[in-house]
């Protein structure tokens, strides 16, 4: 069984899951600079000499417009050693599964093609919303050219 570590990024009560192994960094969001309207991203981090937009989302992962005095960090991921985006957050936190088989993909029937959400955990009672980095950065450009 292979073991897996995912990010629980919190937001607007609630808590999206994304592969840990995809971080770049992360950052207080007083690092983040403000990015003008337009673009989708509520503003810009640069870490280690790379610059990522930052997108900040309601619970039902529709874009904001600004942060919220609970956004508290950036979570900046890499796709191919690239940037990719950061996710404005109030919490981020780690987990680790003993087995990705406990992540269940969405079934046909519950797959939507603009949502970035891929499969679902069921832990202590809730169910929690997974996303990979490929399907959240096409979410995040769908979003932004709406």
């Amino acid at each position: 069984m292979e073991q897996l570590n995912l990010a629980v990024i919190g937001f607007d009560s609630m808590q999206l899951l994304m592969p840990q192994a995809g971080i770049a960094t992360i950052e207080m969001i007083d690092s983040m600079e403000l990015t003008d309207a337009g673009t989708g991203a509520v503003g810009s981090l640069r870490a280690g000499g790379l610059e990522y937009p930052v997108y900040a989302l309601d619970a039902r992962l529709d874009l904001l417009t600004e942060c919220s005095a609970a956004h508290k960090y950036c979570v900046a991921f890499n796709l191919d050693d690239q940037p990719a985006f950061a996710i404005a957050c109030e919490t981020v936190s780690s987990l680790k599964l003993q087995s990705a088989d406990e992540v269940k993909p969405l079934q046909a029937c519950m797959r939507n093609p603009q949502s970035p959400v891929d499969a679902l955990l069921l832990r202590d009672d809730r169910l929690m919303l997974v996303s990979r980095i490929q399907a959240m950065l096409r979410f995040l450009k769908l979003e932004a050219a709406a």
